[in-house]
């Protein structure tokens, strides 16, 4: 799972770092490679063609193809450079731009909205009120 300590390589301030994945900020640029799991939620900049398992968050089995930014054509609608936290890098590698981290992204908010208690229905209220003889 991504809570487990790794390292990922990435240009920060025109510098080229090696830093936690747990420590990456908005505005970095990372470096993707086959077979990388997405710590965060990114733009795709430059090279190659990716594919990739998005199955994790969305459920579709089939893989998805990410196409870089500097390879799109203006009016061209058909293209996808986005990557979200959790995706599976099966072919390609690239640069990309981290737009989230952590609970911003979104697996981070799946994440957040399974840990949430769910109001009382109706029902359990009115059971609740008769178990403590409140009713």
């Amino acid at each position: 799972m991504l809570r487990k300590e790794r390292n990922i390589l990435l240009r920060r301030n025109g510098k080229i770092k090696t830093k936690s994945i747990h420590n990456l900020l908005v505005g970095d640029i990372i470096f993707i490679n086959q077979g990388d799991q997405l710590p965060v939620d990114c733009v795709l900049l430059n090279g190659s063609i990716l594919i990739v398992d998005e199955s994790n968050q969305t459920g579709e089995a089939k893989e998805i193809e990410k196409t870089p930014l500097n390879s799109i054509k203006i009016l061209d609608n058909r293209v996808n450079p986005f990557l979200i936290s959790g995706s599976i890098i099966k072919e390609g590698k690239g640069e990309a731009v981290v737009c989230a981290v952590g609970q911003s992204t979104c697996l981070g908010r799946i994440r957040a909205k399974l840990e949430e208690e769910p109001d009382p229905t109706p029902l359990q209220v009115k059971l609740q009120s008769i178990v403590l003889g409140n009713a």
